[in-house]
């Protein structure tokens, strides 16, 4: 069995984002997101003309080079904390709240943090998407087993798919659109510095929060959609919940 479009499912594209000279925060309410997936939350940044220097309240200072970070949000700290405590810890989904996941899913599987990329990744709902229209007759520990199947093959294919064939390509995000517990992020890419590549991130609030659930592709179609249709249902109506598991078992090493 082939799992060549879930490699495409999970090609995530690399942002390499660098600021320009700024002046210093007046207080500890910045947000910078690093490459590395990290976020510093609540922290006081001054821009020079190679690094940016981060100070914390409590006295630390860190230097950190352009080509380490990916994003600084200023005076941004204490209003996503008002969001948040007025919300009751259930994230809000618009551009804000969104494009950091995004960012952070780039930035660990670029520096190969496969488990820390996995947990923004809806991957329940996307396994049950995958065989829709028979997961309610499918045994609840056969579901598990799916799931934790798509888990590796997710980490050990698909990410290092996109690490090998999406490394340096900037991605451009347009305007969310949200509705109820499920949310739409535009995006494209410039591949090869000619030809555009438009998507969109999926996300569904899972115990609170947005994480990345599918991916809806130029023709309109989810990734998802397209490998049910044209693998997993067949695969599963042919042979059996078994059989497919250990098929994708399999493809996972």
């Amino acid at each position: 069995m082939k799992f060549k479009k879930l490699n495409a499912i999970f090609s995530i594209i690399i942002l390499l984002i660098c600021s320009e000279l700024v002046a210093q925060s007046k207080e500890f309410t910045d947000i910078v997101i690093l490459k590395n997936g990290n976020i510093l939350n609540g922290v006081k940044t001054t821009v020079t003309k190679d690094s940016l220097v981060v100070n914390t309240n409590d006295g630390q200072t860190t230097v950190y080079k352009k080509k380490e970070v990916a994003e600084v949000k200023r005076n941004a700290y204490k209003k996503d904390t008002e969001i948040e405590t007025k919300s009751n810890s259930v994230s809000t989904a618009d551009e804000s709240t969104l494009i950091p996941t995004a960012k952070k899913l780039v930035g660990y599987i670029r520096f190969k943090k496969n488990d820390q990329a996995l947990a923004l990744i809806d991957t329940k709902t996307f396994s049950k998407n995958l065989l829709l229209n028979h997961w309610d007759k499918i045994d609840p520990k056969d579901q598990l087993e799916f799931e934790e199947a798509m888990k590796e093959y997710i980490k050990n294919k698909s990410f290092p798919m996109a690490l090998q064939y999406f490394d340096k390509i900037d991605i451009n995000y347009e305007k969310a659109k949200v509705k109820g517990k499920e949310a739409e992020l535009p995006a494209s890419i410039l591949y090869k510095g000619s030809e555009k590549i438009t998507f969109s991130w999926i996300f569904t609030e899972t115990n609170g929060k947005f994480l990345v659930s599918d991916f809806l592709l130029a023709e309109g179609k989810l990734a998802s959609e397209v490998n049910r249709v044209k693998q997993m249902e067949p695969t599963y109506e042919k042979k059996g919940m078994k059989e497919l598991i250990v098929l994708i078992k399999k493809a996972s090493k």
